[in-house]
Parts: C-alpha cells; structure tokens; sequence
C-alpha cells in the first residue's frame, strides 16, 4: 500500500477511536460518577451507626470482598455451596477469549445506552 493510504486509514482508525472514546465517556462516566458519591455516603452511614466499626477496618473488610469477587467469588449469603468459575465450560470460554481478539477485561459499560452503543460500535 501506498503511504498516504496507511496514513489516512491510521487516521481514520484514530478520529473513530476518538469518537467512540468520547460517546462512551459521555454515557458512562455520570453513572460511574453517582455510584462513587452513593457509596461514600453509604460507607459514612454504616461508620456512623455502627461505633464498634472503624473506617480502617471496614475498608479492610471491603478489600477482602473485592478480592473475592475478582476472585469469582460472590461473599453473598452461604459461599460454601457456590459453583466454580472454572467448570469445564467456563474454563473453555475462557480460553476461547484468551486465543482470539475478544479479550477478556474489567471494565465494560454498565449503561443501557453504554452497552446499547457498545453493540453498534463493535458493529461498524
């Protein structure tokens, strides 16, 4: 190929990463924004009626439960009778997005809108 082709296709791949970036952010980033001040609120609430908790320790408490989650573990309720993230048919998903260009990562839209655009931009 030509320069100026891979030049304006390098382009027009960047302005579309751009805009995408942009719509995504403007979908996203209130929702996020709302969760973090329900959750400080929460966090103050829960210190506040109960004086036996300090807010060291419960942000201890707090990232022991992230760390199961990320784990596959959902600290709801009775854990002892969970299934596995790793049965043989999620193991094979998993692998599935580990040898193709799916990937598989953390974040992803949370909104109806975010994942509604999400569909149509992987789309085009």
């Amino acid at each position: 190929m030509k320069w100026k082709t891979v030049s304006t296709i390098f382009l027009v791949v960047v302005l579309y990463l751009i805009i995408g970036a942009t719509v995504f952010k403007a979908l996203e980033q209130p929702h996020e924004i709302s969760q973090r001040t329900t959750i400080v609120i929460q966090k103050q609430t829960f210190i506040s009626q109960h004086s036996c908790v300090n807010s060291t320790e419960l942000d201890e408490l707090i990232q022991q439960i992230v760390a199961a989650i990320n784990a596959g573990i959902i600290p709801l309720g009775n854990t002892s009778n969970q299934i596995s993230h790793w049965d043989l048919g999620s193991s094979f998903f998993f692998a599935g997005t580990v040898i193709t260009t799916i990937g598989f990562g953390n974040i992803s839209p949370r909104t109806e809108g975010g994942k509604i655009f999400c569909i149509i931009y992987a789309l085009l």
